[in-house]
């Protein structure tokens, strides 16, 4: 599994999970179990145990910030996405969702990630003004980051999995892209080679519906069979 990449959002380089890969990371593994159990043993909040643990070793130099996911959480993403443990092709299934998930430079951020990328980019735009990071801005922009990653995690451990090849994602996207494109027509700013013109505002004066033109049903397809591309 790859260790980490990050994703750029609104300026801020955000780090992304690092999954711990049962062979490269047994060491590791094992100091999870065992926080996890002391927490168990000791009647501690065991959730809350397993994120002071987590965030204690992203704090480390060594990993860049970066929020482990332990086999606990793989073995509820994959429950979550009703992965068969008996597919032949179980293992090759859940990396390939792994990446696509968690690990992907191009993907792997929510809609709180682009937030948080511009607070950090804020905190570190007002320290260059006033002669560095602080000891309360370092802290701030770690908490962002630790943030950012947890509630990535969360969201495909917890949430309904939307597939690419799901239809109802398909039916919203093209629906969605109707709205725009005809509000874009009817402004007077599409452009047939671009699709989108920045150009300013001109009104339409012909007052036509191109809601439904050829055209646009034409780029919608083309859209609807890149989802999950």
């Amino acid at each position: 599994m790859n260790k980490k990449v990050g994703r750029e959002e609104t300026g801020a380089l955000l780090p992304l999970p690092t999954i711990l890969d049962p062979d490269k990371h047994k060491e590791v593994i094992d100091q999870y179990e065992k926080a996890k159990q002391d927490a168990i043993n000791e009647g501690r909040d065991v959730d809350e145990a397993i994120k002071k643990w987590k965030r204690d070793w992203a704090s480390q130099k060594e990993n860049g910030n970066s929020i482990p996911i332990t086999p606990d959480d793989v073995e509820k993403i994959a429950e979550n996405y009703e992965l068969d443990k008996n597919d032949k092709n179980y293992t090759k299934k859940l990396n390939k969702l792994l990446k696509q998930t968690l690990n992907d430079k191009h993907g792997s951020y929510i809609y709180e990630s682009a937030k948080l990328g511009t607070e950090i980019t804020d905190i570190f735009k007002k320290a260059s003004e006033n002669g560095g990071l602080t000891e309360d801005d370092k802290k701030n922009i770690r908490e962002k980051y630790y943030q950012n990653q947890e509630n990535l995690i969360d969201l495909f451990k917890k949430s309904p999995p939307i597939k690419a090849n799901s239809k109802e994602l398909n039916k919203a996207v093209e629906e969605s892209n109707k709205d725009v494109f005809g509000n874009q027509y009817e402004k007077g700013r599409y452009n047939t080679e671009f699709h989108i013109n920045t150009a300013p505002n001109l009104n339409n004066s012909r007052g036509e519906d191109f809601k439904r033109t050829k055209e646009i049903e034409d780029v919608l397809k083309k859209l609807k069979g890149r989802v999950g591309n």
